[in-house]
C-alpha cells in the first residue's frame, strides 16, 4: 500500500498477475494504451469528485475493478461522479486520429463500463437513480430486472459473435469475467 497525504492506493495481486498475463500476450503498444484509458477512466471520476465538493480517499485496483472510496455525496452528484468516467473515456475519442489505440482501448473501456450491471458504472447509475427515485423494494426490483435482462442480452451478443461472426472464445471471455464479477459482488453484499 502507498501512503499520500491519507490518500491510499491498493493494489491486488490479483491485478498484477493480470497486468503480468496482458505483457505476454499483448504487444507494449496495446499495454500502454489499455492502462492509459483505464487511468483516465479513474482521473475523470476523482475529478468529478472533486468538482462535486468530495474527497476521495483510497483507490483499490483489484479482480473487482477499481473502487475509489469516497465521502457520501447526494445521489445527483453521486450519479455526475458515477457517469464521469464511462463519458471521459468515451471522448477519448476525440484523439483518434493521433492516439487510435488509446482511442479505441477508452470508447470500448466506456461503453463496457456503462452496462447496466452492478459493479459496472452503468450499474452503479442505475442503483442510484433507483434508490433516489424509489422505495427500496421497488428499486431493488428495478434494478434486478434490468441488470439481468442486460447480462442475457450481453450473453446473447457474446454468443452470436463468437459462432455467428466467427470472433472465437473473446466475447464469451468477457462475458464469463462480467458474470465473476456480478456474483462476486453479491456475495459480498451478502
Amino acid at each position: 500500500m502507498h501512503q499520500l497525504n491519507k490518500w491510499s492506493l491498493q493494489i491486488s495481486g490479483t491485478m498484477m498477475l493480470s497486468g503480468a498475463l496482458m505483457l505476454l500476450v499483448l504487444p507494449l503498444q496495446w499495454v500502454a494504451a489499455v492502462l492509459a484509458a483505464a487511468l483516465w477512466h479513474e482521473l475523470c471520476h476523482i475529478f468529478a469528485v472533486r468538482l462535486c465538493g468530495g474527497s476521495v480517499h483510497s483507490m483499490n485496483v483489484g479482480d473487482s475493478g477499481t473502487v475509489l472510496e469516497c465521502r457520501a455525496m447526494t445521489a445527483g452528484k453521486e450519479l455526475i461522479c458515477v457517469l464521469a468516467g464511462p463519458l471521459g473515456s468515451i471522448l477519448l475519442l476525440c484523439l483518434v486520429t493521433w492516439f487510435p489505440r488509446l482511442a479505441l482501448c477508452g470508447c470500448f473501456h466506456g461503453l463496457y463500463n456503462l452496462i447496466p450491471v452492478y459493479p459496472l458504472d452503468g450499474g452503479r447509475a442505475l442503483r442510484t437513480a433507483a434508490y433516489a427515485l424509489f422505495r427500496q423494494k421497488r428499486a431493488d426490483t428495478i434494478c434486478l430486472v434490468v441488470e439481468r435482462t442486460a447480462f442475457l442480452l450481453l450473453c446473447c451478443i457474446a454468443l452470436y459473435g463468437a459462432f455467428e461472426l466467427k470472433m472465437g472464445t473473446a466475447p464469451l471471455l468477457l462475458a464469463a469475467i462480467l458474470l465473476f464479477r456480478m456474483k462476486r459482488e453479491k456475495l459480498l453484499a451478502n
